[in-house]
């Protein structure tokens, strides 16, 4: 599949597709929850993925390390809000 293809099954741009893979804007969960179901793959990993971004980009706003090393742990299989059934839009787009 390609960029294009992948954009009109998820909804989006490929020009937005782009700036995600170029590593500009970091996608919303619901982005790759979508991505995930078009692609035929692990929805919660990537959404884990789309929230570890997120999470690094804030982090390095504010440049806490120790806020940073925190938030990471959630992302652990065991310790992940999205494998614990949390839903995923508590924490933001």
């Amino acid at each position: 599949m390609d960029q294009a293809e992948l954009a009109e099954r998820i909804g989006k741009s490929a020009s937005y597709l782009s700036r995600i893979e170029a590593g500009r804007v970091t996608p919303s969960l619901d982005v790759a929850g979508a991505t995930a179901d078009a692609l035929d793959t692990d929805r919660q990993a990537l959404q884990r993925l789309a929230l570890a971004a997120q999470i690094v980009r804030l982090a390095a706003s504010h440049l806490d390390l120790v806020e940073l090393r925190t938030a990471l742990r959630y992302l652990s299989a065991e310790g992940s809000p999205l494998a614990a059934g949390v839903d995923p839009d508590e924490f933001g787009t």
